[in-house]
């Protein structure tokens, strides 16, 4: 009899699990359907992209992501979208506490948004997509970009510095601390006149000056370089 009552304990357990991972799977369908039922600007609202452009997002990065090998793991595009969701609002809140809640703790968003920022940085992807003109013939194509939208000639990039805030480091904290008194990296960024990005660097804490990240830039040399040589 005792034996029965634990193997009908352990069936009635595996039942429900079955049931737990079937009701999840069609939340996360659920959910990525309602998100693509949007409108356009609802969507972009939600996740700061286009749905055009977060197909084009997903099928770049789905290489670089782990497949589901379970019923209830979660997939890859539920993930991006919790990633683009989180980096629009720089927020875990949103995520577990709404639409993702049922599904999601704070320790499996974690998960997911690293595995897309990764997946975003792999070098296969940022060779791709962030590459400054290199040829006479690409710099000659950003620089009448530039004319025809601002009848500004020789222009082949804009360059700024922005402060991404970050949690108070445990490690060298002064270089992270900025002028304006929080904690950041001094992120530098070339952009085209259609805003696509040419270079970024963000490998200086805050406490760096805007002209000094520009000084140990490689795109500095570059163009000294290429003046030099006429």
């Amino acid at each position: 009899m005792a034996r029965l009552a634990v193997m009908y304990s352990v069936s009635l357990n595996f039942h429900k699990k079955q049931l737990k991972q079937r009701r999840d799977e069609r939340r996360m369908m659920r959910y990525t359907e309602k998100a693509f039922s949007m409108n356009e600007n609802e969507f972009k609202a939600n996740y700061r992209v286009s749905k055009d452009l977060f197909h084009e997002i997903f099928e770049n990065i789905k290489p670089f992501m782990q497949s589901p090998k379970r019923r209830s793991d979660l997939l890859p595009k539920y993930k991006v979208l919790v990633a683009l969701s989180f980096y629009a609002t720089g927020s875990y809140q949103r995520l577990v506490g709404g639409s993702y809640g049922t599904l999601m703790s704070q320790q499996s968003t974690s998960r997911s948004i690293r595995e897309v920022t990764a997946a975003l940085n792999h070098p296969l992807i940022q060779r791709k997509w962030i590459k400054f003109p290199q040829t006479r013939r690409e710099r000659d194509a950003v620089k009448l970009r530039f004319f025809e939208k601002f009848s500004i000639p020789s222009v082949i990039g804009c360059i700024d510095g922005t402060h991404i805030a970050i949690i108070r480091p445990s490690e060298n904290e002064e270089r992270f601390f900025n002028r304006k008194h929080f904690h950041s990296r001094n992120v530098m960024i070339i952009a085209d006149s259609d805003l696509r990005i040419l270079s970024v660097d963000a490998s200086f804490g805050g406490a760096s000056h805007d002209s000094f990240v520009w000084n140990q830039h490689p795109v500095k040399q570059h163009l000294i370089e290429l003046n030099n040589n006429g």
